[in-house]
């Protein structure tokens, strides 16, 4: 199964500028450490693979349980069109990027945060803009379940300004070259 990876590394674009990334809403002292669990240690390393491999458009890093879904938190009109099997979420994900997407940018700052009692959030900040032009942008928390062997097996996505990304998701679902390609390569209608 392809993930279109290979078609959508020359959209994405990595922002270093540091004085730019934003921060968290709230100045949270935590503790920095590290898991102290062997679960935990194999999904921190699992999650931290993952985010890098995805920031720098290199190969798919699989983090992934067998049975795993991923789902946006909200359940608007568009976001909810995403198959929930995480095996499904992510080619759809990434043929949206090659054929309904200009550009995708990542602010390399991340907050990774893994407990050892099986949850872990990401807080990172993307922009989308779609081949109509059409731009959202905003900060994205996903809080991942992670089991034994430290694959996640349950993810889910809140962000800012949900309406503008439903309305986004939307626009580049319905685009014929994505139907067709989804369709084609994974027997799915969106």
């Amino acid at each position: 199964m392809s993930t279109a990876l290979e078609e959508t590394k020359n959209l994405f674009r990595k922002d270093d500028d540091r004085a730019e990334a934003p921060c968290l809403p709230v100045d949270v002292a935590v503790e920095r450490r590290l898991p102290t669990t062997e679960r935990g240690k194999r999904a921190y390393h699992n999650i931290k693979t993952a985010y890098e491999r995805y920031f720098s458009a290199d190969e798919y890093w699989e983090m992934h349980a067998d049975e795993s879904v991923t789902y946006f938190g909200t359940p608007n009109k568009h976001l909810k069109r995403y198959p929930r099997d995480s095996r499904l979420f992510w080619p759809v994900f990434y043929i949206i990027i090659a054929n309904g997407m200009k550009e995708v940018i990542n602010k390399t700052t991340i907050y990774l945060v893994v407990w050892d009692a099986g949850y872990a959030f990401v807080a990172n900040h993307s922009t989308y803009v779609t081949i109509n032009g059409t731009v959202w942008t905003g900060m994205v928390l996903t809080r991942m379940k992670f089991d034994e062997n430290g694959q996640v097996y349950d993810q889910a996505f809140f962000t800012e300004d949900v309406p503008g990304l439903d309305a986004l998701t939307g626009e580049v679902m319905d685009l014929p070259q994505v139907q067709e390609k989804v369709l084609l390569e994974l027997g799915i209608k969106l």
